[in-house]
């Protein structure tokens, strides 16, 4: 399972962030090694939400867990088969292994 996180930093630490103002996206893979890359698109104009939901369905995660999330960028996920998660908070690493948890019930 991949998951996709929008987050704060770099690493199995970071802490989750909202999706437009993220400052990175992160994947991780079922034994925890993981890509992350800048959100390049941060305050960047009316398609920044578009690039950056086509920079994650590019790398074709299971799931997205982020904080807030517009409805246009959830609706784009899930049609690409992405499952959105919205928390309020928490880090990489905490959230990927809760999540996996309950998903191997």
């Amino acid at each position: 399972m991949k998951i996709a996180l929008s987050v704060k930093g770099v690493g199995l630490g970071a802490w989750l962030d909202d999706f437009m103002d993220c400052g990175h996206v992160m994947i991780v893979e079922d034994n925890n090694q993981f890509q992350s890359w800048a959100n390049d698109f941060e305050g960047t104009g009316d398609n920044a939400s578009d690039q950056l939901c086509e920079s994650i369905i590019q790398k074709a995660p299971d799931i997205l867990i982020t904080g807030r999330i517009d409805q246009e960028s959830q609706q784009k996920m899930e049609d690409e088969n992405i499952h959105v998660f919205s928390k309020e908070s928490g880090f990489v690493l905490d959230l990927v292994e809760k999540f996996r948890d309950v998903s191997h019930h």
